[in-house]
């Protein structure tokens, strides 16, 4: 036998050690040099469609344009409408042609299987089935608009134009939401790649920023142009501008601080810089004058050339930036790509040789893709194979009177808490245990599936009618037990809403978004509801509306009513005060309660005509209590939309001299709410307010945003402890006490008069004297009166009270 040296062992050792470390190093440098061919490849193929779907961005903002013309120019041509479908099928144009270029990016990443994308395919893939889904949408819509401008010009529904307006803005945002999912990041390069992505997204929000301000400041000069500013929600306008702007000015930040950080090529700091100050000192200016200024209707053609002009000059300079870095995107794509093929030829050689070396233990391992069809995290069917089992479930049903199919979806209720508190790990676990109990309820023909985020859904068919609402309490029952994670147990439950076809749709379509409304419903009712789509739901919105109709009404013709109730003074026992709360007595439907009507008054910007009704009624019910020698207080709500109007001050005052009252005869009452809004302006409005002499009260304290800076910054003398506080004073809670006794302390540091809200048991009125708080408010006292029995009521209370007192005295 051959012996073989040590030394020779040795050589040998080393030689195949050295081939296999020669051999790892190259297949190394290969798989990276590839890596980066392939995200350098792949970097450029994600160029084209995000130049796509930058111009469907800008389509869908030149339509949404035309459709607001349309919806409230009186004088618009015929050929308005064909004008439109040419803008929208240009918007589903690039609608098609943004899924061809994905598509074909989405076959690199499959081949490739780098690990450069940041999102899965599954992910994009449904981005852009939900976009083609909005186009459709958009379509049907059209029919809505043709019914709106077939009615008078003063009927078009002004809520509807506004609804259409922010279905735009949120396919907008789904656009970019597609465009961000494409974007790769190489290795190599990747700072340079990165600031440019940031650039492209800080850019994006300047040009979608200005683009909405650019129509909602069009439409509002053509509403005036057309006498219909009565319809117009200035407030409304305002705060969407202010969020615009807010988002110009973060957008406008980012972007300098990322060029100065990082130099890319073609866009400059003053070039930036440039577009600031067009905005800063043009378009931000001139938007103010036009909502803050008294427009006349013969300068409304005027400025409506001038607003076009200007934000024309302004969207051309932030597109310009939009085209450049697009540009450099695609350069840097082509440098990388340029630069890793002389690397993988070079690599590609190396490697060969090594496998020359040590072919006998060189091995290719390639990962195996997990399904497209599953989930990657809860290995259970995701949303796309869903819908082909949905689809199968249709064609196997066929005509079938008997069979049905049940689509149930279900939302997890507080796993975003979870996952914030908690982090994602545990909510990923969560979200893995969550589909093995969901796959143990599974019956024979059943399929479940993770839709997205914490949303399952499962489809099968029945004969039985009653079983949907039997398998929905099971479902909602298998979340009885707790979760078992890392840092202990964890408690969850669901909503579950079902649809059952063909009794609620008639496809597959509809058949989701009846689902989808019944799961809504089910989330609105409270944890653990099952809801089953009810056709009643929808007349409940045809309620709403007509409430919203009959409300106006009501305003207009003064069919509102004040009620009073009376503040009792505990250091002077007597009433010295009332507030005014506003009632509605409907004609049909009786006494609606003011948090349904009050609610609707916001969200349809009727509060600041209804918040100007009852100061004005109050001051005269003052001016009528006063002519008969009863010197009361008055406090009245105001609303968030009447402080930020700018003649707000003035009215306040104007309507106290009217009924020639002095101004500490009114008090005005906020809600902590104000401080979620301009608090500068705010503060600015009170000061003036008290200057003259108001009294200013902070309503409902305690349940709301408000910090202590912000207490000490508003220009208080009042305030009043939300009845929550209270209702806990005559209970056994230590705590309770303590926290309301806290309030009343920090109140008395600042100097304040406290009110109790609420009071109604004799154990709360002395708990509330022990405090040491002012006032007492509540049903213990008096429920809120008519104003002609104010007076009676008062004087028994005033009775009462000095009975009271010559009682303990005596005592």
């Amino acid at each position: 036998m051959f012996d073989i040296s040590k030394t020779s062992t040795n050589l040998i050792g080393i030689s195949l050690v050295s081939s296999l470390l020669v051999f790892w190093l190259g297949s190394r440098y290969l798989s990276e040099a590839l890596d980066q061919y392939s995200a350098a490849e792949q970097l450029q193929l994600s160029v084209a469609p995000e130049k796509t779907l930058f111009e469907l961005a800008n389509s869908l903002d030149i339509e949404r344009a035309a459709i607001q013309r349309i919806l409230v120019d009186a004088d618009q041509p015929a050929e308005a409408l064909d004008h439109l479908r040419s803008l929208s099928q240009n918007s589903s144009h690039f609608v098609k042609k943004a899924n061809r270029e994905v598509q074909n990016l989405l076959l690199h990443i499959s081949e490739h299987k780098n690990n450069q994308q940041r999102h899965s395919n599954e992910t994009i893939e449904f981005l852009i089935e939900d976009l083609k889904d909005k186009s459709q949408r958009m379509r049907i819509s059209r029919s809505v608009i043709v019914r709106q401008i077939n009615r008078p010009h003063a009927e078009r529904d002004e809520y509807l134009r506004m609804k259409l307006f922010d279905v735009h803005v949120n396919y907008i945002n789904s656009v970019n939401n597609l465009r961000k999912r494409i974007q790769s990041y190489p290795k190599n390069n990747y700072l340079d790649v990165l600031a440019s992505q940031d650039i492209k997204d800080s850019i994006w929000v300047v040009v979608d920023s200005i683009n909405q301000t650019s129509i909602l400041i069009e439409t509002f000069i053509l509403k005036d142009q057309n006498l219909t500013m009565g319809s117009l929600n200035v407030d409304s306008l305002a705060l969407r501008l202010n969020q615009q702007h807010e988002r110009i000015e973060k957008a406008f930040s980012d972007l300098t601080a990322i060029i100065r950080a990082k130099t890319i090529a073609g866009i400059s700091s003053e070039s930036v810089t440039e577009v600031k100050k067009q905005y800063e000192k043009v378009v931000r200016p001139m938007v103010k004058q036009l909502i803050l200024g008294s427009p006349t209707n013969e300068r409304v053609a005027g400025q409506l050339f001038l607003w076009q002009s200007i934000s024309k000059n302004i969207k051309e300079s932030a597109r310009v930036l939009e085209q450049t870095v697009i540009a450099n995107t695609e350069t840097a794509a082509k440098s990388i790509k340029s630069r890793t093929t002389a690397s993988l030829i070079y690599t590609a050689l190396l490697v060969l040789v090594c496998l020359f070396m040590a072919f006998a233990t060189f091995m290719i391992s390639r990962r195996v893709q997990y399904q497209s069809d599953h989930d990657d995290l809860t290995n259970i069917p995701n949303r796309r194979y869903f819908v082909g089992a949905l689809e199968s479930l249709f064609r196997k049903t066929g005509g079938a009177l008997k069979e049905k199919i049940v689509l149930m979806t279900l939302d997890l209720n507080g796993f975003k808490s979870i996952n914030d508190t908690m982090g994602h790990s545990v909510g990923d676990d969560l979200l893995k245990q969550v589909a093995q109990r969901l796959t143990a309820t599974l019956r024979e023909g059943m399929v479940l599936a993770r839709m997205g985020g914490d949303e399952f859904a499962i489809a099968y068919s029945t004969t039985n009618s009653d079983q949907p609402m039997e398998y929905a309490t099971e479902v909602r029952d298998a979340f009885n037990e707790s979760f078992k994670v890392d840092d202990g147990q964890v408690n969850i439950d669901s909503s579950v809403g079902y649809s059952i076809f063909p009794d609620d749709a008639k496809n597959i379509k509809e058949l989701q978004i009846t689902s989808d409304f019944a799961m809504f419903r089910a989330k609105q009712s409270g944890r653990k509801t099952i809801q089953p789509f009810d056709r009643e739901l929808a007349e409940k919105f045809e309620t709403r509306l007509a409430l919203e109709q009959d409300l106006l009404v009501a305003i207009e013709t003064n069919s509102l009513e004040l009620h009073y109730q009376p503040q009792v003074n505990l250091k002077l026992n007597q009433v010295d005060a009332v507030e005014a709360l506003v009632r509605w007595n409907h004609p049909v439907r009786g006494l609606v309660p003011p948090n349904e009507f009050i609610g609707i008054a916001e969200d349809t910007g009727l509060m600041p005509a209804i918040g100007s009704w009852v100061l004005e009624e109050a001051c005269r019910q003052a001016a009528v209590w006063k002519h008969n020698n009863a010197n009361i207080r008055v406090a009245v709500n105001i609303s968030v939309h009447q402080l930020m109007q700018a003649e707000f001050t003035q009215e306040v005052i104007a309507v106290i001299q009217k009924h020639h009252l002095t101004p500490d005869s009114i008090e005005l009452e906020i809600t902590e709410s104000v401080v979620m809004t301009d608090i500068n302006w705010i503060v600015s409005s009170l000061q003036a307010l008290k200057d003259r002499g108001l009294r200013i009260a902070l309503d409902d304290f305690g349940t709301g945003y408000s910090s202590l800076s912000q207490l000490q910054e508003l220009p208080l003398d009042c305030l009043k402890i939300d009845r929550s506080f209270i209702s806990g004073l005559d209970s056994d809670s230590s705590s309770m006490k303590s926290v309301t006794a806290t309030i009343a302390s920090i109140a008395d540091i600042y100097g304040l008069e406290t009110v109790a809200e609420g009071v109604e048991t004799i154990e709360q009125v002395n708990e509330v004297k022990k405090l040491g708080i002012d006032v007492a408010q509540g049903y213990f006292y008096s429920k809120p009166l008519k104003s002609d029995t104010v007076l009676d009521s008062i004087a028994e209370i005033n009775l009462s009270m000095s009975a009271h007192l010559n009682a303990d005295k005596a005592a």
